[in-house]
C-alpha cells in the first residue's frame, strides 16, 4: 500500500507506513511455498490418523460384520456398562494402571542414562557401533519381539529359560502372573531405550568442549563431569 502522508505545521510531509492486517489468508499467500512443502505431510496424517478415527462409532453400536463400518444398531453405552460391570473390570483396570505407571518410572530415566554412558565413549567407531546396535530393536516390530521373547526365555529351549532352569527356577516367565508385568516392562525399555535417547545425545553433542577441558583442568572425574556438565546440559 502507498504511505499515508500527515501534513505537519512546517507543511513538511511524513511518510507512515501502515501495515496490512494480518489475517490467515494473507500467511497462505505469503509462505504458499512453505504450505505446498508441508501438504504431502498433512494428507497422509489426515488420511491414515484422523479419517480412522469414524471407525470409533462402532464401540457404540451393536456391531455386525456384514453392515460393514456402519456396524449394526446403535446401542450407546451397553459395552461400556458391561464392562465397567465386568468381575474382571477391577482386575484388568489394576493391570493396566500398574504396568502403565512402572513402565513410566523406569522408562523415562532409562534412556538419559544411556546417552550419559554412551557420550563416555570417545573412540567414534566403538561409538557408533554401539548405537546401531541399541537402536534395532526399536525397528523390531511386536509380533517379532514376542517370538524372539518366546524363544529366549521358553523354560526348555531359550537361553535365559535353560540358564534359569539350570538354578532351579523352572516358572514360564511369560506365563507367570508374577513375572508377566517385569518381563513385559523390560522387554519395553530394551526395545525403545537406544531410540529415545536420540534426543538426549543430540544435547550432548551441542555441550562446548571447553567445559569438559575446564572440568578436566579442575580435577574433576569421569562422574563429576557427568554430574556438573552433562546433566544440567540436559
Amino acid at each position: 500500500m502507498a504511505p499515508m502522508k500527515i501534513q505537519s505545521k512546517s507543511n513538511n510531509s511524513i511518510p507512515i507506513n501502515v501495515e496490512k492486517k494480518q489475517t490467515i489468508f494473507n500467511t497462505f499467500k505469503r509462505d504458499y511455498q512453505l504450505w505446498i512443502m508441508i501438504l504431502p505431510a498433512i494428507l497422509v496424517i489426515f488420511i491414515f490418523n484422523y479419517i480412522p478415527m469414524y471407525g470409533i462409532q462402532l464401540a457404540f453400536r451393536d456391531f455386525d460384520f456384514s453392515k460393514g463400518l456402519t456396524g449394526g444398531d446403535w446401542v450407546g453405552l451397553k459395552y461400556f456398562k458391561q464392562f465397567i460391570e465386568s468381575p474382571l473390570f477391577g482386575d484388568l483396570m489394576r493391570n493396566t494402571v500398574m504396568i502403565s505407571l512402572t513402565t513410566i518410572i523406569l522408562g523415562f530415566p532409562a534412556p538419559i542414562i544411556l546417552a550419559l554412558l554412551m557420550n563416555q565413549v570417545r573412540v567414534k567407531w566403538a561409538q557408533k557401533t554401539l548405537q546401531t546396535t541399541v537402536y534395532l530393536p526399536h525397528f523390531i516390530s511386536i509380533v517379532v519381539m514376542v517370538g524372539l521373547l518366546n524363544v529366549l526365555l521358553s523354560p526348555n529351549t531359550g537361553v535365559i529359560g535353560n540358564i534359569l532352569s539350570f538354578f532351579g527356577y523352572e516358572k514360564n516367565l511369560l506365563a507367570s502372573t508374577s513375572t508377566f508385568v517385569p518381563v513385559y516392562v523390560l522387554s519395553e525399555i530394551w526395545q525403545h531405550t537406544g531410540w529415545n535417547s536420540i534426543i538426549y545425545l543430540a544435547a550432548l553433542s551441542n555441550v562446548d568442549v571447553q567445559l569438559y577441558d575446564s572440568a578436566k583442568m579442575d580435577g574433576a572425574n569421569k562422574w563429576q563431569i557427568i554430574r556438573y556438565v552433562d546433566l544440567p546440559a540436559l
